[in-house]
């Protein structure tokens, strides 16, 4: 019941942004216009711009990797910017299978 509940609140919103897109109004116009919280509306519409499935010639896209050579105890090894703007920090060497899945795994949290 709570999974359809949240579905329906996803459509609902984004009937909210495609309605506010085609209005031609400032985002706290239509807010107040429609009754909708203006701090509701931005995360929501945050929330439905989320990262798209990227794909570039049947390969996905990859983003900027910082790697540094020689750790030191809580020192960063590698720090993945994510397109949802969340930054994953890696304070040990993992194998490559295992950061893609996570950051795979993070991008796909916030749709």
């Amino acid at each position: 019941m709570a999974k359809q509940s949240k579905i329906q609140s996803k459509k609902r919103w984004r009937g909210f942004v495609r309605a506010w897109k085609r209005s031609g109004l400032k985002a706290s116009a239509f807010c107040r216009k429609n009754r909708i919280g203006l701090q509701s509306f931005y995360a929501w519409r945050r929330r439905l711009a989320g990262p798209k499935a990227a794909k570039t010639l049947g390969r996905q896209s990859f983003l900027p990797v910082q790697v540094v050579t020689s750790p030191g105890e809580n020192q960063v090894v590698m720090e993945l910017v994510l397109k949802n703007g969340r930054v994953l920090r890696l304070y040990r060497e993992m194998p490559v299978e295992t950061v893609a899945a996570m950051a795979q795994a993070l991008e796909a949290e916030a749709c």
